[in-house]
């Protein structure tokens, strides 16, 4: 006897759910255009405080009020650029929490106490690795992708290390030996601080980015697992079942003795509603 059987259609698979949050959509050319015109802006504005501040003598307090609503910018920018919206909150709590240390140890140099001066150079050799993790570390942990980004720890310190050298002991030396005879400070030696200071900071993301792209080429290289096919539903409408059919429901012992099915060359049309648990009549 022929049993015609309804085909089977692959279940719909289920639809990927994207990040929320901007810093993890689009392609990734853009989003590299966008983090570079966050790095020009926050680089222009830094600038541009400088120079003003050292030509109108506007005091410190106004320099260090100034600095003060670039890292607020700066912590937002992690907040709402993050790749995740977890990874954007602790990326800009990292970078708040450290870039207030490093801001606060300047404040001190502002309440007028000349004994503090004394101590000039170790403030300043704290102060500035913590501007300069807070920097890196805020903004790779709130874009990294994998869990190898932690690796880039590694020449991350050798980069603020270094950073912290030359920040420290070299370009301060070339205003005071080279112009102490000018009222202010030339504009192009504020335009070449900021310079060395904003490529510090891109060599230690882009060593923590390099780590973070080894374990996505790692992911993508990752075999995955062989997938059981796609499974089957009672009389929908689409795609074509292989026939014969070979699932345990359909291949095993029929449900009434002494018959045994006889499957046609050709698929029959699905059958209407749930497949019968019954012989037809006449078989």
């Amino acid at each position: 006897m022929s049993y015609p059987y309804p085909p089977a259609v692959p279940a719909a698979p289920a639809p990927a759910v994207g990040s929320r949050v901007p810093g993890g959509r689009g392609p990734w050319w853009v989003r590299v255009l966008i983090s570079a015109a966050i790095t020009v802006l926050l680089w222009g504005l830094s600038l541009v405080i400088l120079i003003v501040t050292d030509r109108i003598f506007t005091g410190s307090w106004a320099n260090f009020i100034a600095w003060t609503v670039i890292y607020l910018l700066f912590v937002v920018i992690l907040a709402l650029w993050g790749r995740t919206v977890v990874r954007g909150i602790l990326g800009a709590l990292i970078a708040f929490v450290l870039l207030t240390i490093s801001h606060g140890l300047d404040a001190l140099f502002l309440v007028n106490d000349f004994h503090l001066y004394d101590w000039y150079e170790t403030i300043a050799n704290i102060g500035t690795p913590l501007f300069l993790i807070g920097a890196i570390g805020g903004w790779s942990l709130a874009r990294r992708a994998t869990a190898f980004a932690w690796i880039g720890v590694i020449p991350m310190v050798g980069v603020v290390a270094v950073a912290t050298w030359v920040l420290n002991y070299h370009l301060p030396d070339v205003p005071y030996s080279w112009f102490e005879h000018h009222d202010y400070t030339p504009t192009w030696w504020w335009f070449a601080y900021m310079s060395v200071q904003a490529a510090f900071i891109i060599a230690g993301v882009l060593a923590v980015w390099a780590c973070d792209a080894i374990g996505l080429a790692v992911r993508r290289n990752r075999p995955n697992p062989p997938s059981a096919g796609p499974t089957a539903a009672w009389g929908a409408q689409g795609v074509q079942a292989p026939w014969p059919p070979s699932s345990p429901a359909t291949s095993g012992q029929p449900s009434w003795p002494g018959q045994q099915p006889v499957w046609p060359s050709q698929p029959p049309q699905a059958w209407p509603g749930p497949p019968p648990t019954q012989p037809p009549p006449g078989t």
